[in-house]
C-alpha cells in the first residue's frame, strides 16, 4: 500500500496505524477492497498456474510428435500426461474467468465512486484529489 499523504510504501498497512515517513493516520481498507484485492491475487495465481501447465504440457507433446513424424514406431508415451496437462490449463483458465472479471468490474466502480467525489456539481468536470475548487468553473467542491 502507498501511504495517501507522502506518497511511501507502505510495507504492511494491516499493522501500521500510522506512516512510517510522514507519521500521519493510514486509512484502513473497505472491505471490498480487501475482497478486489484478493480477487486479483487469485486470478493471478490462476493464470500463471494455467500458462505453466500449458507450456509444459506442450513442450512434452511437440518433441513426440516429432518423433513420431520422423519415425512412427519411435513415439514415446509422453502425449496422454502432456493433453491432460493442456486440457488441466484450459480448464483453470475457465475457471479464472469469474474472479478476473469481479475483480475488473469491482475496480471500475471504485475508480467512477472516486471520480464521482472530485467532480463539479456545476459544470461537470473532474478534478484532482485534494482540489477545493474547480479547474474548470472556479466553483467550490464538495
Amino acid at each position: 500500500m502507498i501511504c495517501p499523504h507522502c506518497g511511501d510504501r507502505i510495507r504492511d498497512p494491516g499493522l501500521d496505524r500510522f506512516c512510517p515517513s510522514c507519521g500521519k493516520e493510514i486509512p484502513h481498507q473497505s472491505r471490498e477492497e480487501s475482497a478486489i484485492l484478493r480477487d486479483r491475487k487469485v486470478s493471478i495465481g490462476l493464470l500463471m498456474i494455467c500458462i505453466l501447465l500449458i507450456v509444459l504440457g506442450l513442450c512434452f507433446v511437440l518433441p513426440d510428435l516429432i518423433l513420431r513424424w520422423i519415425d512412427p514406431e519411435i513415439g514415446t508415451l509422453y502425449w496422454p500426461y502432456s493433453g491432460i496437462m493442456v486440457l488441466i490449463g484450459v480448464v483453470l483458465l475457465l475457471v479464472r474467468h469469474p474472479f478476473a472479471k469481479r475483480s475488473r468490474m469491482a475496480t471500475a466502480v471504485i475508480i467512477e465512486q472516486a471520480q464521482a467525489k472530485y467532480k463539479c456539481s456545476y459544470c461537470g468536470a473532474v478534478n484532482a484529489p485534494g482540489t477545493l475548487e474547480c479547474r474548470s468553473c472556479g466553483a467550490p467542491l464538495k
